[in-house]
Parts: structure tokens; C-alpha cells; sequence
């Protein structure tokens, strides 16, 4: 039987040839482009860490939560008064997690 590493190992890979992700992993971005991407993780792990703190999904995974992290990471970037711009995926995600949100076992697959 495959195991989880085994059956995500292609989407992986493929998320590692998108060009931001590029720009990400080269040390080169610019700080209210990487706020920015902080900013909309932010707005997506919030919902996910809510969502599975609800059906008890992360009772025993303390040291998983990022919401904080990303929070005080955006807050030292971002020098602007206004928040930026939520992207189009990160609404999306959101649209998508509202969907699965009484289906804990959905839920638990986003943690991964």
C-alpha cells in the first residue's frame, strides 16, 4: 500500500516548477510580495486551524498550528497602512473549506 508521501510525491514536484514558488525557494523576493503571500496564508490557515480546532483534528498537534506565526511574520514585513489583496486562490481555498466545513474527515486531509 502506498503511503501518504508516496501518493502526494506529484503534486508536490509540481508545485516546486511554479514560477512563484521559484521566486520563494531563491532567497530573491521582495518583502511586500512575500508579506503579501504571508498575508493570504494567514487568511487561509486561520480558517483551517478554526475549522479543525472545532472537530478536535489538531487536539494532539500543538506544534502544526501557523496562524500565529504567519501573523507576527506578515506584521514585521508589511509597512503599509492598508492590508494587501487577497488573491484569487486564497478565495478560492476559502470558498472550498466553507464547503467541506462540517466534514471533518475533508478537513484532516488540509492538514497534511
Amino acid at each position: 500500500m502506498n503511503n501518504l508521501k508516496d501518493l502526494t510525491w506529484e503534486h508536490h514536484k509540481n508545485a516546486e516548477r511554479q514560477d512563484f514558488v521559484k521566486i520563494l525557494l531563491s532567497g530573491n523576493i521582495h518583502p511586500d510580495f512575500y508579506a503579501t503571500y504571508l498575508w493570504n496564508q494567514h487568511k487561509k490557515y486561520n480558517l483551517l486551524e478554526t475549522v479543525a480546532t472545532f472537530h478536535g483534528l489538531l487536539d494532539d498537534l500543538h506544534s502544526i498550528r501557523r496562524t500565529t506565526a504567519l501573523e507576527e511574520d506578515y506584521k514585521e514585513l508589511w509597512t503599509k497602512e492598508n492590508p494587501p489583496k487577497i488573491v484569487p486562490s486564497t478565495n478560492r481555498y476559502v470558498s472550498h473549506m466553507k464547503s467541506i466545513i462540517g466534514d471533518a474527515e475533508a478537513v484532516m486531509a488540509h492538514i497534511y
